[in-house]
């Protein structure tokens, strides 16, 4: 999948959302939305590398397509809409509040130092496990582990949720949740970080 097909996964979001704002509801264009959400998620996760920074034009790709996520997910969530049942699925199988962890690490073997985490808005992946081994075996030397609580005013996105919701809802399936991973994304903001340790 190149850039413009990620970047029409984004325009069906933010197309969903412009229908929607005019209470219009069609089904079809419903499973579109999903399919694209599932395609871009899938993207994520098969793309994206422990370790390895993402570049300028992915980090605003990712960013474009999970902050009209964020604007979607709020919509949704407002009765004034009026969200049918499946939205209403879709909302609660994508957000995410509780605790979830991070790894920061180095994907060599040359450096030494502890990564300090960088607080921003960048979505990034986290995980509702606090210890995952196949992150671990692919990072080397000092690693840093974030421990974040998602509060009630925030959304985490839940991928294994997701992929639960779709597989149900729809004939095609998908496989976006990784093993052990149990992966949701969120940016590192300090206020939800409770505790840092290095080891």
């Amino acid at each position: 999948m190149d850039y413009s097909t990620l970047q029409m996964c984004t325009i069906a979001v933010k197309a969903y959302i412009e229908q929607r704002k005019k209470l219009i509801i069609r089904i079809d264009f419903f499973e579109i939305l999903c399919d694209g959400i599932a395609s871009f998620l899938e993207y994520w996760v098969g793309n994206t590398y422990v370790g390895n920074k993402k570049t300028s034009a992915e980090t605003a790709i990712f960013q474009d397509f999970f902050r009209s996520l964020s604007s979607l997910i709020a919509l949704l969530q407002d009765e004034k809409i009026c969200p049918t049942q499946d939205e209403r699925d879709l909302v609660c199988s994508l957000v995410y509040h509780g605790k979830v962890y991070r790894y920061l690490g180095y994907p060599s073997p040359t450096k030494k130092k502890h990564i300090e985490p960088i607080y921003n808005d960048i979505f990034v992946s986290w995980s509702k496990n606090k210890e995952i081994s196949y992150i671990e075996s692919k990072l080397y030397g000092c690693m840093t582990r974030l421990y974040c609580n998602i509060p009630p005013n925030m959304v985490g996105f839940d991928l294994e949720g997701f992929q639960e919701f779709y597989n149900n809802k729809f004939a095609s399936k998908i496989w976006i949740a990784r093993g052990e991973e149990r992966e949701v994304v969120f940016p590192t903001i300090k206020e939800t970080i409770y505790r840092i340790e290095y080891f």
